[in-house]
């Protein structure tokens, strides 16, 4: 029954995912957009017209673009990126449309998915916990400083480093914000920028060891692909585990559960097929419930 139960709301989770994802921006906003401008010759005039087609568009296409963000603060920021375009290098202009975005307080309305491409990032895996941010996977040869909490990067204090970064990240609530910082907080170009390491290449943490000791390292960015240590998976909690995959499950046979992780809104027609597979096997009568968990969906 309890399986049967949580099945109809998993049906209806995904149904409704689907006629989200599948509506034309006609049916959500009742506007498309506009062609873009064919490209102007200059590196200037090029980036120009990308934030003038921001400034026209987004206020057309958001269903609520000022319901919090006052027009005459959009407008003016706009107007002075788009005038101090020909002093700012491209990740100046990237940030500063990030930070335009992200003033529009909705989660799901922010900058190309790619916008940090190029930038120096280091070769650290970040996370949240209840005590602090710590390092959880490294790159080769950085091994030794899994484990890690990190108190200040540069001379900043990590919870005023989150509130920086904060400020070009588009969330709806302090989760969605600690989950996206992560990925800003490791990147050495957006760092710098904010102000919070002085080099463009590298950054400066001070951490506390798993053995417990204070020390101050200097880790250098790349802008290539990192050689990240192999995770030995088996070890990772189930929820923590296929943290590449958008959604997947696994069967527990000894307490008869189906575990389905939820990672990211996407690949809909995927989702259908792995629903009609969980209700397959909720059908077979060898499950008894179903586990669906949302941590860390993005």
């Amino acid at each position: 029954m309890h399986a049967r139960i949580v099945y109809a709301i998993l049906v209806a989770a995904v149904v409704l995912l689907a006629v989200v994802l599948n509506m034309d921006r006609e049916t959500r906003t009742g506007r498309e957009p506009e062609s873009p401008p064919i490209p102007a010759e200059t590196r200037d005039g090029r980036w120009v017209q990308d934030v003038d087609y921001l400034w026209s568009q987004l206020p057309r296409l958001h269903i609520d673009l000022f319901g919090t963000l006052k027009q005459s603060e959009f407008d003016h920021d706009i107007s002075v990126l788009r005038d101090a375009v020909p002093d700012l290098s491209d990740q100046e202009i990237k940030l500063g449309i990030a930070r335009i975005v992200a003033k529009v307080g909705d989660g799901h309305t922010t900058p190309f998915r790619n916008w940090t491409s190029g930038f120096q990032r280091l070769a650290l895996a970040l996370r949240w916990y209840s005590d602090g941010l710590f390092i959880v996977r490294t790159g080769t040869g950085l091994e030794g400083f899994v484990g890690s909490k990190i108190l200040r990067i540069g001379n900043t204090e990590t919870a005023d480093a989150l509130e920086k970064v904060s400020e070009i990240i588009s969330f709806d609530n302090e989760t969605n914000l600690r989950q996206r910082s992560i990925w800003y907080l490791r990147n050495v170009t957006v760092l710098n920028l904010l102000g919070i390491v002085e080099r463009p290449d590298s950054a400066r943490y001070t951490i506390v060891t798993r053995e417990g000791d204070t020390t101050s390292v200097v880790f250098s960015g790349t802008s290539g692909k990192i050689d990240w240590t192999p995770i030995q998976t088996e070890k990772l909690p189930l929820y923590l585990r296929n943290g590449d995959a958008p959604f997947w499950y696994e069967q527990l046979v000894e307490s008869r559960t189906l575990f389905f992780k939820y990672n990211q809104c996407t690949a809909v027609d995927k989702f259908r097929g792995v629903a009609a597979e969980l209700k397959e096997r909720i059908g077979s009568g060898a499950f008894d419930r179903l586990v669906i968990d949302f941590r860390g969906r993005s």
